[in-house]
């Protein structure tokens, strides 16, 4: 896999995009093996990794000279800590733990 790939991930290529998640899988595991997301497992911290290296991939710009293997590391670990930090908030507390109820709610009624 070479920076080539990377170009052609960010304009669609899914091939260049399955060669870019297989080389930045172990990165994104490294990434995620210490921390943990309340009420989550594994699989979500996996899932931050995956869409901080499409965030890299998306926003990759080659002509600020810096190799794509450290942009990506670096956009990984920022959206895992991110999701961490997140979960760890109590924002969203009355959000995530709210019960609607005994009654069916068509959500398209509220709006």
């Amino acid at each position: 896999m070479d920076e080539r790939d990377v170009i052609l991930a960010k304009n669609g290529d899914s091939e260049a995009m399955e060669k870019v998640f297989l080389k930045y899988k172990s990165d994104i595991l490294r990434n995620s093996r210490h921390l943990f997301i309340k009420g989550g497992d594994i699989d979500d911290l996996l899932q931050e990794g995956y869409i901080g290296l499409i965030k890299a991939i998306k926003s990759y710009d080659q002509s600020r000279e810096v190799c794509f293997s450290t942009f990506a590391n670096l956009c990984i670990k920022r959206q895992i800590i991110t999701a961490v930090k997140s979960s760890n908030s109590n924002k969203n507390l009355k959000l995530n733990t709210s019960i609607i109820g005994d009654k069916d709610v068509n959500l398209d009624d509220l709006a």
